[in-house]
C-alpha cells in the first residue's frame, strides 16, 4: 500500500473516529507523493474535532486553487 487510496481510507476513516484504522493507514503510506499530504497527522493526533476542522482546511485550500466556490459549511 503507500498511495492516494491508502490516504483517502485513512481520511474517511478519520472523519468516521475510527482512529486506530485511520492511523495504520496513515502510517502505511510510502510513496513519496503522497507523503506532503501527511499534514493530516499532527491534527489527528489532537482528536476527532481537530482532525475534521485540518480536513476541511484542506478542502477549502484545495478549492480555492482549483478555483472553485467556497463551501458556505462544513462539509465533515
Amino acid at each position: 500500500m503507500g498511495n492516494w487510496s491508502t490516504y483517502n481510507v485513512g481520511v474517511a476513516l478519520g472523519l468516521c473516529g475510527r482512529a486506530d484504522e485511520a492511523w495504520a493507514m496513515f502510517l502505511s503510506i510510502n510513496d513519496e507523493h503522497n507523503l506532503p499530504r501527511m499534514d493530516l497527522l499532527e491534527p489527528f493526533s489532537a482528536g476527532p474535532v481537530a482532525f475534521r476542522h485540518r480536513a476541511h482546511e484542506l478542502v477549502a485550500a484545495k478549492r480555492q486553487i482549483l478555483r472553485l466556490p467556497a463551501l458556505g459549511h462544513d462539509p465533515f
